[in-house]
């Protein structure tokens, strides 16, 4: 598991500044159980909620770190294909953990998304 963690943080982390990160992320994967780490990879690659996505009525956002290589831009527009309604935001020069690559740009998009949502239903009652 070792090895695998140490891939996956230099995959996340891999500015020096984020070096902290890199070594708690090692530290954390490497306690893994290998065996059920496997088991819920798989179980992450063969799920797809298909049609069902297209239920969703409550307002979504999606943040999409343009350097993620964990998660492709291709699946990321698909889900946007798939949640017409839902906001969707790139992150620049962010990786799969946007929200400590770029924290005030993540940040900023929640509120931007949260704050209407907020006066939508303050105007309700």
């Amino acid at each position: 598991m070792s090895a695998t963690a140490t891939l996956i943080a230099r995959t996340l982390f891999p500015q020096e500044d984020q070096r902290l990160l890199h070594t708690y992320t090692v530290q954390r994967m490497a306690a893994n159980d290998p065996h059920a780490y496997r088991h819920s990879l798989r179980a992450i690659t063969r799920f797809w909620p298909g049609r069902a996505l297209r239920r969703i009525t409550c307002p979504v956002l999606i943040l999409a770190g343009t350097l993620d290589t964990v998660v492709p831009m291709v699946y990321k527009e698909r889900l946007r294909r798939l949640l017409p309604q839902a906001s969707f935001v790139t992150i620049a020069n962010s990786r799969h953990a946007s929200n400590l690559d770029q924290p005030d740009v993540v940040n900023q998009a929640i509120l931007d998304f949260l704050l209407p949502l907020k006066d939508q239903h303050v105007n309700r009652k």
